[in-house]
């Protein structure tokens, strides 16, 4: 089980050392599928990594396939979606969310689209809450980010939490929150448990280090807190806090 387990890690980590998706040639591997129930062990280790190779492909194809129609990149468009996750509030009061947006408007009509984005809102932004549901007016983009080396590469975090278009929040008064809610009880949790602790632990700049640390609520934290994490090495506590109710 533990070779296995390695040859399926050894698949996956040399698909995420390729610059690009492999082209047609690369269904070839799959050929190598049914070695993973060899009797000879180095046959079925060659296959079960061809398997992990294969899956990364397969999620990485899945999430490529969602993209922002190339219409409604660059000018407002008014969807209606719904609020994921915790919303972060920002330096200026900005909020930072995640929307999944389900359709919008055209000239046609309201269109469906499933799209996962991350939207900012900068000016009078209202307390949002995970799993309502909103009709906003949007500039939309699709995800790009800046590619400098040892830097941080925002487009590949975009990516591997599968947002697939930013954007931020056009100011009018087309802007409501709509009837009915859908979220899953550990988002709503999340967002309980983060009031619950600022609650308690009053106005002070632990209430968002503690929010932080328990269920991984980051928006209370301060830039100063963030400096020190930084300067001491600690910022990975920030990174990994939360992942058990997420």
């Amino acid at each position: 089980m533990l070779y296995s387990a390695l040859a399926f890690l050894a698949g996956v980590c040399c698909f995420q050392a390729l610059g690009t998706l492999p082209g047609a040639a690369g269904y070839g591997l799959a050929a190598v599928l049914p070695a993973a129930v060899s009797r000879r062990r180095w046959l079925r280790l060659a296959g079960i990594a061809v398997a992990g190779l294969l899956w990364c492909w397969w999620h990485a194809a899945q999430r490529l396939a969602i993209e922002l129609p190339a219409e409604l990149a660059g000018r407002d468009v008014l969807v209606q979606g719904v609020v994921e996750g915790l919303p972060e509030r920002g330096p200026s009061q900005r909020l930072r969310f995640r929307f999944r947006l389900e359709r919008y408007r055209s000239h046609g009509g309201w269109q469906e689209l499933q799209l996962p984005a991350r939207i900012s809102w900068y000016r009078d932004a209202p307390e949002l809450r995970p799993g309502e549901r909103w009709q906003l007016s949007l500039r939309l983009k699709s995800p790009h980010g800046l590619a400098n080396p040892a830097g941080f590469d925002y487009e590949r975090w975009l990516f591997a939490h599968g947002i697939r278009a930013t954007g931020y929040v056009r100011s009018g008064g087309d802007n409501r929150r709509l009837p009915g809610e859908s979220a899953s009880w550990i988002a709503r949790s999340r967002w309980y448990l983060a009031g619950r602790i600022v609650a308690a632990a009053g106005s002070g700049e632990s209430a968002g280090l503690l929010a932080a640390l328990g269920v991984g609520d980051r928006s209370g934290m301060t830039p100063d807190q963030w400096e020190v994490l930084r300067n001491t090495g600690t910022s990975h506590l920030m990174a990994i806090s939360g992942l058990h109710v997420d």
